[in-house]
């Protein structure tokens, strides 16, 4: 299947859990996760680091690397997200 459409089945899938979280934005593109509407403790702030993130507290907005997530197929790469987002509450 081309990454595109990998990426879109994967976006789709993802905003599905992220929306139970408050996250109102999912985008898979250009090797990144992002999300927004994610509120981070400072705790959470700080575990981020270790996915080499980024997170802007005024937009709400959270950049992962996705290499830093998951470097399995889609349904690897849905599993290890899903897993990273049930740490995270807003």
């Amino acid at each position: 299947m081309p990454e595109i459409a990998q990426n879109l089945i994967l976006k789709y899938r993802i905003a599905g859990n992220a929306q139970a979280l408050g996250i109102k934005l999912v985008s898979v593109a250009g090797g990144k996760l992002t999300l927004e509407g994610l509120s981070l403790n400072p705790n959470q702030r700080i575990a981020i680091r270790q996915y080499h993130a980024s997170y802007n507290s005024g937009l709400k907005r959270l950049v992962i690397p996705m290499r830093m997530i998951s470097s399995g197929d889609i349904e690897a790469v849905f599993a290890d997200i899903s897993a990273f987002l049930e740490g995270f509450s807003v």
